[in-house]
């Protein structure tokens, strides 16, 4: 069985001289395309701002970064000026990072989703953030961490989306939530700080192919567990009666929602039941039994308001954040059938309630 065992190599051997490169291409003669940012740039034109690896200044680890930026009336056309300007072929297939400006979020983005939703050199693993001020803005910021702006920006989008599947942002995520009756998705919302340097600060909420809100750092936590039903990653701070702060945060929790539908008007209701906990209490205070319970009153008290807060805010703008058309899809398929044309004005005259359960443990204090 040698002489198989010697043909087997050799044939092997053969095949490896007919082996190419990555798209035929080689690396010297292609320029990596690394993130793309789209802004508004006045009357029905966009500017597209690309980022790619510099290796003429690139020291081992010392990675370095070239910016070019293209207009046109389409995403295709300023990629073409783009390439104009590049000394070398542009390839997308690693692209990583997709960032929108705000003012250009906030108008129709449909076309930009089809063009990265069918183009056959991007990956489904494309990451896409919304921008304050601009995307050109984010890709010049600081980043004392990463020399690359895409590697940087991405991983703190990628820490943000550990907290919630929602906020997800990525396009297979992106998809799903474009193609859901509620057209509703969210995406990581990114802005500079006072140090001019990127932090996540909230989730744009883009719904029928636009972004229709920013909602704050603060508020993404009530959005995440009504979107999502799951409470967890949830801080409180009460003060009772004696203005005595305590800080404390929710370290398990369950989410159920009930929806019925009378006289042609929709009731949904939250009821939330967890386990928090207190991490920080003012020295002067002794914990009771009494006393902690009325922690947990207030506690709870606290939560619907601010929950009530919120619902109430989307109710205003008839935006069904919630994904309460998803719902009412799968469970009073028929009624919604009958409501879709009209469903923003139906949310708003929603009948949307929270029950909070909360039970306090590890609370210090002695039985």
């Amino acid at each position: 069985m040698n002489w198989l065992r010697n043909f087997t190599c050799l044939l092997t051997l053969m095949m490896t001289l007919f082996l190419t490169g990555c798209d035929y291409q080689e690396i010297d003669s292609i320029n990596t395309l690394l993130v793309i940012g789209i802004d508004q740039h006045g009357k029905g034109e966009i500017r597209v701002t690309a980022e790619i690896p510099d290796y003429s200044k690139s020291k081992g680890k010392q990675q370095k970064s070239l910016t070019l930026e293209g207009i046109g009336k389409s995403i295709e056309e300023a990629e073409k000026n783009i390439q104009f300007r590049s000394p070398k072929e542009l390839y997308l297939a690693h692209t990583t990072l997709l960032l929108l400006g705000a003012d250009f979020a906030k108008r129709d983005i449909s076309g930009v989703l089809d063009y990265f939703e069918r183009g056959r050199f991007f990956r489904p693993t494309i990451y896409m953030a919304v921008c304050q001020p601009s995307a050109k803005s984010m890709l010049s910021a600081n980043l004392n961490s990463e020399a690359i702006h895409a590697f940087g920006i991405r991983d703190l989008i990628n820490n943000t989306t550990k907290i919630s599947r929602t906020v997800t942002s990525d396009m297979i995520h992106i998809m799903r939530g474009e193609y859901s009756p509620s057209g509703t998705f969210g995406i990581a919302a990114l802005k500079l700080d006072t140090e001019e340097e990127p932090e996540v600060a909230g989730v744009g909420l883009i719904q029928n192919q636009h972004m229709v809100r920013w909602i704050s750092s603060k508020d993404v936590p009530y959005w995440i567990l009504m979107h999502e039903r799951r409470l967890d990653n949830l801080n409180f701070s009460v003060t009772n009666a004696s203005h005595q702060k305590i800080n404390g945060r929710i370290i398990w929790g369950r989410v159920t929602l009930t929806t019925r539908w009378r006289n042609g008007k929709l009731t949904a209701v939250y009821k939330v039941r967890g386990s928090g906990q207190i991490d920080e209490l003012s020295h002067e205070m002794q914990l009771t039994p009494k006393k902690l319970a009325n922690i947990e009153r207030e506690l709870n008290q606290a939560f619907n308001k601010k929950s009530h807060k919120f619902i109430q805010s989307l109710q205003a703008s008839q935006i069904d954040g919630l994904g309460l058309a998803d719902e009412c899809f799968r469970k009073h398929h028929s009624t919604y059938q009958s409501l879709k044309n009209s469903w923003g004005e139906v949310f708003s005259q929603a009948n949307i309630q929270c029950e909070y359960h909360i039970h306090l443990i590890r609370s210090g204090m002695k039985k």
